[in-house]
């Protein structure tokens, strides 16, 4: 009989983690699953630590040779079995109820696609460094989020397997596929966050992410700049290059130039959005208003600060305001 899940972990030496991520999975109180590890040609002992589970739960695929991320992931939705697929990376852990949640999520909300979670970050030893790493919670603001930044963590991300086979992963995108992924798939149906901690995700060294950030950026701006046109907002190389700026989550100061520019940015983006809806109005100011806060953040202090807050958006901060606070629906 298939499993009602399959947890799908792409693996490319990991032999540091690995065991503590299978076994993250096999301890889970939901027990009807399938646990896909896909290993793209590693080098290290990877696939002989994941040949001494002795559990018949687990599939292993291996690449013959080395085929990068996208590909191998797309390996994956071919031989996943479930009705859900549960996605995780080889490095991270899943709290033992993240199972269960999410799929009596989507078996409850049949007009939804996927499900993620929020999350907090551990270090190499498994130490806890940054306790809750929020996302927006609602489909509303998922959706709107998506302009900025991948709004569903991968680590976390549950969603209907026959949904994302008929999309895949592009094979293009050596970085960022998931969040390509969840921009066609907000199009098609509904997407939530789950606010509670689901899964630890593991920062280290050795993670792609910490180097190709410059690939990542490059990617980002593909995603930004479809959305923009779907939009209909005229934008130049500098809107761009800003934009990517501006999502991020640096604390890092920045210039009154930058700070000049996203005021009339975002102002131009909620002109925009308001003609075309492509997101939900009021979910998108909120956004645009967080994305305020931030920037503002980092270039005023104290009381200044204060003023600024009120400075855009200020027909609006009633509504915008309310995005900072719980429960972020």
């Amino acid at each position: 009989m298939t499993a009602k899940i399959t947890v799908f972990v792409p693996v490319y030496n990991r032999q540091k983690y690995i065991a503590e991520t299978i076994q993250s999975v096999l301890d889970q109180s939901y027990k009807d699953f399938q646990l896909l590890l896909v290993d793209d040609a590693s080098t290290d002992n990877s696939v002989e630590i994941i040949r001494q589970f002795n559990d018949d739960r687990i599939t292993l695929i291996e690449n013959k040779e080395n085929l990068g991320i996208p590909k191998t992931r797309n390996i994956g939705l071919q031989y996943a079995e479930g009705e859900y697929l549960a996605i995780l990376d080889s490095d991270d852990l899943m709290m033992k109820n993240r199972l269960i949640k999410q799929k009596r999520f989507l078996d409850r909300h049949q007009d939804y696609v996927g499900v993620g979670s929020w999350s907090n970050y551990i270090d190499d030893k498994g130490k806890v460094t940054k306790p809750i790493v929020a996302r927006p919670v609602s489909h509303k603001r998922v959706a709107a989020s998506l302009l900025f930044q991948c709004a569903i963590h991968n680590r976390t991300f549950m969603v209907r397997s026959e949904a994302v086979k008929k999309i895949g992963y592009n094979n293009e995108f050596p970085r960022c596929q998931d969040y390509d992924l969840l921009c066609k798939l907000s199009k098609q149906a509904k997407l939530h966050n789950i606010p509670s901690i689901l899964v630890s995700g593991r920062k280290h060294d050795q993670q792609i992410t910490q180097h190709t950030s410059s690939l990542g950026d490059q990617m980002k701006k593909i995603i930004a700049e479809q959305l923009l046109q779907d939009m209909q907002v005229n934008y130049s190389t500098i809107d761009i290059d800003n934009h990517i700026q501006l999502a991020r989550s640096s604390s890092c100061e920045c210039s009154l130039e930058f700070v000049e520019w996203a005021e009339h940015w975002l102002n131009n983006l909620l002109v925009a959005n308001r003609q075309v809806r492509l997101f939900d109005q009021i979910a998108f100011k909120q956004i645009c208003f967080r994305m305020w806060v931030k920037t503002i953040s980092r270039h005023y202090y104290g009381s200044s600060l204060t003023l600024n807050k009120k400075r855009v958006f200020s027909s609006l901060n009633k509504q915008s305001v309310m995005y900072l606070f719980p429960p972020y629906l």
